[in-house]
């Protein structure tokens, strides 16, 4: 399913969900190194294929799902 992402660019949101889907059974503590990873624009298999804009709404996304650890895993 194509949608536009709030960048105006069309993403596969199917896509994108299954990459986060795949990067959290990895575990809270690579989570944060794959987010810290993508940002610094090292690629992961998990998201080869995927567009920048479909890699940036999967850190996004990630980010999201982090944030209600609200500190019960630290990054690093």
């Amino acid at each position: 399913m194509q949608l536009h992402s709030k960048w105006g660019v069309a993403l596969n949101h199917r896509r994108v969900e299954q990459c986060v889907e795949i990067l959290c059974r990895k575990g809270c503590r690579s989570v944060w190194g794959d987010i810290d990873a993508l940002e610094r624009g090292r690629p992961l298999p998990e998201v080869v294929g995927l567009s920048r804009s479909e890699v940036r709404a999967v850190i996004e996304e990630l980010k999201s799902v982090m944030s209600v650890y609200d500190g019960s895993c630290i990054p690093g």
